[in-house]
């Protein structure tokens, strides 16, 4: 599959450890029907992490806010940012975007923190200028 530069619409999120900032890019968000509450969804032990639509009463839920003229939505949380860089083994000095599969029945995009693409200064490093898009899982239960 050819490499491709990474676009505005790919179901983005990145993660940037200095003010604990995790931003979800408007398309994931679109991608599962713009739900009035999203959640995230973190398993260390197989490196996935995903945002899926939830009701109001779900742990952890945040409100998407009324639609803005910006791409995205910044959600603070230090203390997830940092426990996804530990386990990782991420540059603390660096961000980290990754693109997401989709899974509509679910109405969650899936985050591969192995391919998490670094950052520097807002822009990728040269070697990781291009991404390819990520490989749909085998099953429904490999995805977390």
């Amino acid at each position: 599959m050819p490499a491709k530069t990474w676009q505005q619409n790919m179901l983005g999120i990145t993660f940037r450890y200095a003010d604990g900032r995790i931003t979800v890019f408007r398309s994931a968000l679109e991608s599962i029907g713009r739900p009035e509450f999203y959640h995230f969804i973190y398993n260390p032990t197989k490196q996935t992490f995903a945002i899926q639509a939830c009701g109001m009463d779900a742990e952890g839920a945040n409100r998407v806010p009324k639609k803005n003229q910006d791409n995205r939505y910044e959600i603070k949380s230090k203390n997830l940012v940092r426990l996804i860089y530990q386990s990782c083994g991420w540059d603390r000095t660096r961000s980290y975007r990754l693109p997401g599969v989709e899974y509509p029945q679910q109405r969650l995009v899936n985050y591969d923190l192995c391919h998490a693409i670094p950052i520097f200064e807002g822009k990728m490093d040269k070697e990781n200028e291009s991404t390819q898009e990520p490989a749909q899982a085998a099953s429904e239960t490999e995805k977390f």
